[in-house]
């Protein structure tokens, strides 16, 4: 039986922490990417990572293998930043090209998915979105119980 597998990036830990959830209950593999220059945390992200928002930047990224057809379901995780999804996760979709896969999109804020997800699945045409979720870093970071009933909504 082939795994689901979670691509995700994290800055600050929070969507790592939701990732690490999801594939504890479901026996996901786990795949974290990483822009080979990473954006500091603290004030900077938001001038720096702004801007590669808007600019709708594709940073390189550190190497990574990952072999598609050994996954049945992919989850695509991302922060929202600039009130959409990263250039980290653009850049792997941008080489990636994901075409008839099943999908499940989540990210993680503090104020508010805004189309985050909307846009991720408009760039992924093609594809079959399963589910999307949001999850408010404000609400569930300190609640693993409310964070557990969250994640049990995007179970396929």
């Amino acid at each position: 039986m082939k795994k689901p597998l979670i691509v995700y990036y994290s800055l600050e830990g929070f969507t790592r922490y939701v990732a690490k959830n999801i594939a504890k209950k479901i026996g996901a593999d786990l795949l974290e990417i990483h822009p080979k220059k990473e954006i500091k945390a603290g004030f900077m992200k938001y001038l720096r990572g702004g801007k590669q928002v808007m600019m709708k930047e594709t940073p390189e990224l550190e190497p990574y293998q990952i072999d598609l057809t050994n996954h049945d379901i992919i989850y695509i995780g991302t922060p929202v930043w600039a009130f959409t999804f990263t250039p980290a996760i653009r850049s792997f979709l941008k080489h990636t090209h994901l075409k008839s896969k099943k999908i499940v999109l989540f990210c993680t804020h503090e104020g508010g998915p805004k189309k985050t997800l909307d846009n991720l699945e408009e760039i992924l045409l093609g594809n079959t979105i399963l589910f999307k979720k949001d999850f408010n870093r404000r609400l569930l970071e300190k609640n693993e119980k409310k964070l557990d009933e969250e994640i049990n909504t995007i179970l396929p």
